[in-house]
């Protein structure tokens, strides 16, 4: 997915949530052990409101065919899972729950799966795909939206069905309509409780490509940020004190990786942005621990350089923003979003996305 993008400014208004004006006049506390009693020079003179990314726009002004600009038809942020390229594979199909909606660049394929059953986000279709879908499971609170062929093996949908080509033989039902650029080939066996329709033009309601670039551009905008701040370390355990407003923190890799557990304290009006610069990451069975008032919904782990992640086991309440990455994810959990290039595995994905400033 490579469509160039019109104008769209990731803009934050953070001075309603508390932001200050001069992040580096915040002193660390010096009682916590490993910190520097002087504070890290954010190297922000302007008002938080005038953070590094408001200048930064999606596309390229000076291409002629991007004078409409992309408006989002809902917020990207309430979609749990973002994949640009596939979810699972034929030969390895993706075995876990995603409790919201999920976008996928590619194709999907779903096996004894359950999608949107918690979250309930207000998003037309619970399911969006740029390739072909193939689904085993459930797919509750809404449809499925599809640029290629969809299969249903003993699957339900919520919903309507939308999509660019064939509906192929399987088993199921379809609790709304079925609209569909070829034909229905599955008949009787996939049963449509509302219309039919088949040789229909395929017009999706998001734009897949835009949405790629969207959190493409929002990775790059966080990579570009000053630190504000700096995490000690512990007996393993990394910890971050925060100051109220945008909070920006750097870690290597290695510390991460050899963490047992991440204790972020902050008020409720805090924001952070973890960078965390590296080719490749390993999560497993970390701990994430918040206390002081501040949200996992406000924490970000940025990861604009990493080709191959893994997360295994561990329950990360943690937003991870991966959009370079092939995920491998066998198991445990994350709760909040989950953007990537590529899926695969059988980990869950629970409701508890991104509700900060970036991107809106």
């Amino acid at each position: 997915m490579s469509r160039r993008l019109p104008w769209l400014a990731l803009s934050l208004s953070l001075c309603a949530c508390g932001a200050r004006p001069d992040l580096q006049d915040q002193p660390l506390d010096p009682e916590v052990e490993g910190v520097d009693e002087d504070p890290v020079d954010s190297g922000w003179d302007e008002p938080v409101a005038e953070a590094p990314w408001t200048d930064l726009s999606v596309g390229d002004a000076d291409d002629p065919d991007d004078d409409d600009g992309w408006e989002p038809p809902f917020d990207p942020w309430s979609l749990g899972v973002v994949v640009s390229g596939d979810l699972g594979s034929p030969d390895e199909p993706y075995q876990s729950d995603f409790e919201g909606a999920a976008a996928v660049g590619g194709s999907a394929w779903m096996a004894w799966f359950s999608l949107n059953d918690v979250c309930g986000e207000p998003v037309p279709f619970s399911l969006f795909a740029d390739g072909t879908v193939n689904v085993t499971g459930a797919v509750n609170n809404g449809g499925v939206e599809a640029g290629g062929d969809i299969t249903m093996t003993g699957a339900s949908v919520d919903g309507s069905v939308v999509g660019g080509g064939d509906l192929m033989s399987g088993s199921g039902h379809i609790a709304g309509d079925l609209s569909l650029g070829g034909v229905n080939q599955a008949g009787g066996t996939v049963s449509v409780a509302g219309q039919t329709q088949e040789h229909c033009p395929y017009s999706p309601v998001l734009d897949l490509d835009a949405l790629e670039d969207f959190f493409g551009q929002a990775s790059a905008a966080v990579d570009e940020l000053i630190p504000t701040c700096e995490a000690s370390e512990r007996y393993g355990e990394l910890t971050l004190e925060l100051a109220d407003g945008v909070n920006v923190v750097e870690l290597d890799a290695e510390d991460l990786e050899d963490a047992w557990g991440v204790t972020i304290r902050g008020p409720a009006d805090a924001e952070l942005y973890i960078n965390v610069r590296t080719d490749s990451l390993a999560l497993d069975g970390m701990v994430w621990t918040y206390d002081g008032g501040i949200s996992p919904t406000a924490t970000m782990l940025n990861l604009p350089e990493t080709q191959q992640l893994e997360i295994s086991q561990g329950d990360h309440h943690v937003n991870i923003l991966a959009p370079a990455a092939a995920v491998s994810f066998p198991s445990g959990l994350v709760t909040g979003n989950l953007v990537a290039a590529s899926l695969s595995g059988g980990g869950q994905v629970n409701c508890g996305h991104f509700d900060g400033g970036l991107g809106r």
